[in-house]
């Protein structure tokens, strides 16, 4: 019913700690779900770990990616070929989302008849405050655009934690052109005219304990490049 897709990139000491604590949540258990785990070709002993982690657990499977160009979204995109689930959540591997609101999650999209639910940094101010002045400079420069191209209704467009209809994301899986991260505003701006029912739901977002951030110049550039190419294609 639901598969928890987890892309990585050299997240070989989260792997199995994101695993347990997923098996162990009480709550989880009953939900019919499976870990998928999308690698981008890691050279950090990932490919080893996620090896034996599906060895210790039925509903771990994963496949590495080896196209030279690693991106997030490609990953996402990749992996749907091998998901067969009603819905999936897409959250990173390195512990900062709070997987405990999963159930609660499912509970909205059952009660409310939800196609998308987004785990929202946002609803207070302890998120932005964490932020280096280089992160909050791209994040307030993105709000204004993202405006721009229509998205008025969600607080947190950007948000890598969500569970989403597989069927509505396998139908826009050929129209996302977009690289990087943040391929839930791609998502929203694909789905904006569609009548569909999107939540949110207010989560913490904890710090890195293991392992470097993934965010650099280059990904900074890649969000604006896909501002920029959203920006374009809702003027045409």
């Amino acid at each position: 019913m639901l598969t928890i897709l987890i892309p990585t990139f050299n997240e070989s000491e989260n792997i199995s700690k994101i695993v347990i604590s997923l098996n162990k949540f009480e709550k989880l258990k009953k939900i019919d779900f499976n870990i998928f785990f999308i690698d981008d070709n890691s050279n950090d002993g990932s490919k080893e770990e996620l090896l034996e982690i599906s060895k210790k657990y039925n509903n771990v499977k994963y496949k590495i990616r080896k196209n030279k160009i690693r991106d997030l979204t490609k990953s996402v995109l990749d992996a749907l070929e091998f998901i067969d689930s009603k819905y999936i959540c897409l959250m990173d591997c390195d512990l900062q989302h709070n997987f405990e609101l999963i159930p609660k999650m499912m509970d909205r999209i059952f009660d409310n008849k939800i196609d998308l639910i987004i785990a929202s940094r946002y609803a207070n101010n302890n998120y932005i405050n964490k932020l280096s002045f280089y992160r909050l400079f791209i994040s307030k420069l993105g709000g204004l655009f993202i405006k721009l191209i229509g998205i008025n209704n969600v607080r947190d467009p950007l948000s890598g934690f969500f569970i989403i209809d597989y069927n509505i994301l396998q139908s826009i899986s050929s129209s996302i052109k977009t690289d990087g991260f943040k391929i839930l505003l791609t998502i929203l701006y694909l789905i904006k005219n569609k009548n569909l029912n999107i939540a949110e739901i207010e989560s913490n977002f904890y710090s890195r304990k293991i392992g470097k951030s993934k965010f650099n110049l280059i990904i900074g550039l890649k969000f604006i490049k896909q501002i920029f190419h959203l920006s374009i294609y809702n003027n045409n």
